[in-house]
């Protein structure tokens, strides 16, 4: 199988849709030998930020001289982004190799009666079966949806992490935060360590009761461990000093927008330093970080000479952090908003909290099954905000709109959707 087969099986699977439940992904890992049971794992969790704390807990462990496996999802141009060795994606030919092996042993799985995997369910296994290829030391694993029936559950994991709790998902997650943070929490093995964010106040005792019943000690963003200071560099990112479980962290360099980015770099440390069971060498620290890449999470561009901000924002609270950070580092000045949004987002809410940094909006589709049409994006913005809003067939459409209703003088905001910021992306030659 080569690249472009690999590519091809996985988009026939598309169709098998979700099918929650751990059987059959955990009877296929048997078969390939368990792969995900042969190191020491990071395992994220939360409704958002969980890319960047797993690429930002990835990088630590390789500043502290440990090489790591992360796999986060969904990736945003190109599937192989999903997996990553000591920060580096999978090359094409390793990711034909690697679900090559999955796709052999779904052969003899269904061949024996059992059924086949899904896309997620595939990638993960894939996973799973480079980085015991590759010989890693750790694996960060995030988790795709909710936790304890996620396919990333079939490995136990020494150290567990809930970057925080909104709502998401709710159709399969629950109605509320404690019931969203019992099925994030079923990634909780017995005795792990347990890295908290930032957690509602109303779903802390559905945390401190889970980690009790399971044994597992639980530490919190802002009691345990947290960022003692923060200031802007110039041209983008974060003079930050670290306070964590083991020790303290000053003058780190962290080359990302948005400050909520700090209390991510936060939560990996302490992950890290949970795993290693220790401290971390500080100055290795610094210097590595300066590596860190997050794409499409605050990533400004220039096109020309019109600003474009791609972020990746795709619910109310991360629309919420996206519009407080336009405040703090760039000012009242407003964005072009080019907005692709799914079928199943609160889109009205979503829109309330971006309408007071837009002057405009350009409504756009992604190619993608659960996207909303731009005439239904446009009529449900119009619902909620006086915003005049345009209508593009396509987000290359959308921002050549966009990037000459901004002129001169404006800047354009891409949003909603972490498929529309891959799209652009790759229409930008990203």
């Amino acid at each position: 199988m080569n690249y472009t087969e690999a590519v091809e099986y996985l988009d026939s699977c598309i169709g098998l849709g979700r099918r929650f439940g751990l059987e059959p992904m955990r009877s296929v890992m048997s078969r390939m030998g368990d792969p995900q049971d042969r190191c020491r794992a990071i395992h994220v969790a939360g409704t958002n930020g969980k890319t960047s704390t797993s690429r930002m807990a990835g990088r630590v462990l390789l500043t502290q001289g440990y090489s790591a496996g992360v796999f986060i999802s969904p990736h945003l141009q190109t599937v192989q982004e999903r997996i990553a060795v000591n920060g580096r994606d999978l090359t094409q030919a390793q990711f034909a190799e690697a679900i090559s092996e999955v796709a052999d042993t779904v052969v003899e799985e269904v061949a024996d009666g059992g059924r086949p995997l899904t896309y997620f369910e595939l990638t993960t296994a894939a996973a799973f079966g480079h980085f015991r290829r590759a010989g890693v030391d750790a694996m960060v694993m995030e988790v795709g949806l909710g936790g304890r029936l996620d396919a990333t559950n079939v490995m136990s994991a020494e150290v567990a992490v809930l970057t925080g709790l909104s709502f998401d998902h709710t159709e399969y997650l629950g109605d509320t935060l404690p019931e969203i943070a019992a099925e994030k929490l079923g990634i909780m093995d017995p005795g792990a360590r347990l890295v908290c964010g930032s957690i509602p106040s109303e779903a802390a005792p559905v945390v401190e009761r889970k980690a009790r019943n399971a044994g597992a000690d639980v530490v919190w963003l802002g009691k345990d461990f947290g960022v003692r200071s923060v200031s802007p560099r110039p041209g983008g990112g974060w003079a930050v000093t670290v306070d964590g479980l083991y020790g303290s962290y000053e003058n780190l360099e962290l080359p990302l927008r948005g400050r909520h980015q700090t209390r991510n770099l936060a939560v990996a440390v302490a992950a890290a330093e949970s795993w290693l069971e220790g401290g971390l060498d500080g100055e290795r620290l610094r210097s590595g970080l300066s590596a860190l890449s997050v794409p499409g999470r605050m990533e400004l561009i220039t096109v020309g000479a019109t600003p474009i901000l791609l972020d990746g924002a795709h619910n109310p609270e991360a629309c919420s952090v996206l519009a407080k950070s336009l405040a703090e580092e760039f000012g009242s000045r407003k964005w072009v908003g080019v907005l692709g949004m799914m079928k199943d987002k609160d889109l009205e809410t979503m829109v309330r909290h971006l309408a007071p940094h837009l002057d405009r909006v350009v409504a756009t589709r992604v190619d993608y099954s659960r996207a909303l049409s731009p005439r239904s994006i446009a009529r449900r913005v119009r619902k909620v905000s006086d915003l005049d809003v345009e209508e593009c067939k396509d987000p290359a459409e959308a921002v050549r709109e966009a990037c000459v209703l901004a002129g001169d003088r404006g800047r354009v905001l891409v949003a909603g959707s972490l498929y529309l910021v891959g799209e652009v992306r790759t229409l930008l030659g990203l």
